[in-house]
């Protein structure tokens, strides 16, 4: 029993370093949001300086690979943003099996109790019968 016990325990502990690891990750993930968003808007607005403050063909192209990259931002914004919501999925998962654990341990702790109860009743019964 206390085999079991013990691989409850060691299945409650890995449950909440996987949920601790995967908080770390969505906070970082959101830091990394808010950074890609903030590039993204700095990246519009060279975009917008460079087009108003030279018409050359050679700086025209510079401004469209700018969109380019402000584009693929946004998108790489989007997949970190996915990202992100998995992770709390994930983080919400591992909450539940933590919480399911600590309720196995919880009802094996009352099993074994039950057990060392009945053992002891059945010595007393024992010692009544001889």
């Amino acid at each position: 029993m206390s085999s079991f016990s013990e691989e409850a325990e060691e299945a409650h502990n890995n449950s909440r370093t996987a949920y601790d690891s995967s908080n770390t990750v969505l906070e970082q993930t959101k830091e990394d949001s808010s950074l890609m968003e903030r590039s993204t808007a700095q990246m519009a607005k060279i975009d917008q300086i460079i087009y108003e403050s030279v018409q050359v063909d050679g700086i025209r192209t510079i401004s469209d690979n700018l969109s380019v990259i402000s584009t693929n931002s946004e998108k790489m914004n989007t997949s970190i943003q996915v990202i992100a919501a998995i992770s709390e999925e994930s983080a919400a998962g591992i909450e539940e099996t933590s919480a399911s654990s600590e309720q196995i341990s919880s009802s094996m702790e009352e099993v074994v109790s039950s057990s060392d109860e009945l053992a002891s009743l059945a010595e007393e019964l024992n010692e009544l019968i001889h």
